[in-house]
């Protein structure tokens, strides 16, 4: 983790990305640091301290199997906000977030300024919408199709514009499935027909393909 001195880039981060339209409160005093791909953000030992808003990259949350392996959550970007939990429960969430990617993020000292914040409604009207974005998704993830095989065409259909995937581990964290076991299905889904491997983690979906041409050949 290697923070960001420079006061007046921190100040430029704030206004780019409107950090303080989400609060009432004036005054408050943020700080801008960048994580290197593989640093842990906060984890069950190094609880997120601070509110933290993650403005650019992407970062893996996880927990751990009793083998040691991951076991994965979710795949958190696009200014998403890390310690809300903590703030509302007064407690650690008990998960791994890692970065996966080079992570610049925005923190707000939640001890310094907790009497302020419990006070402020936008404030917490944001924190409101943000947990229940979360709780959206999570019962997604439990009504989406049994199969993983079902999970991964629907995967691919609903959330690739163009039918391709060039990343299989974002895979991983969006479906909460092991990488060999991702790689079997992947490849049973090759050998069907129903994917097509472009190369390594790139992968397209030939059903969604098919159905495209059958829509065009109906006008």
């Amino acid at each position: 983790m290697k923070p960001i001195q420079d006061a007046a880039v921190v100040e430029q981060l704030l206004t780019e990305h409107a950090i303080c339209s989400c609060f009432d409160t004036q005054g408050l005093s943020f700080s801008a640091c960048v994580f290197q791909k593989g640093e842990l953000i906060c984890s069950p030992l190094n609880p997120a301290e601070d509110i933290l808003f993650l403005i650019s990259g992407s970062a893996q949350m996880y927990d751990l199997r009793e083998d040691g392996t991951k076991l994965p959550v979710d795949i958190i970007a696009d200014e998403a906000v890390i310690g809300d939990m903590e703030f509302i429960t007064g407690c650690p969430t008990g998960f791994f977030v890692e970065a996966a990617e080079d992570c610049i993020i925005l923190a707000l000292p939640r001890e310094r300024f907790q009497n302020e914040l419990d006070r402020d409604l936008k404030f917490l009207h944001f924190l409101l919408k943000e947990m229940t974005a979360k709780f959206i998704h999570g019962m997604h993830v439990e009504i989406a199709p049994a199969t993983l095989e079902s999970k991964v065409l629907q995967f691919f259909s609903q959330s690739a514009e163009t039918g391709e995937i060039n990343a299989v581990e974002s895979l991983l964290f969006q479906l909460r499935c092991g990488r060999r076991q991702l790689q079997r299905v992947l490849k049973k889904l090759c050998e069907e027909g129903k994917l097509e491997r472009l190369g390594r983690g790139h992968y397209r979906v030939l059903e969604k393909e098919t159905e495209q041409q059958a829509k065009q050949a109906a006008f």
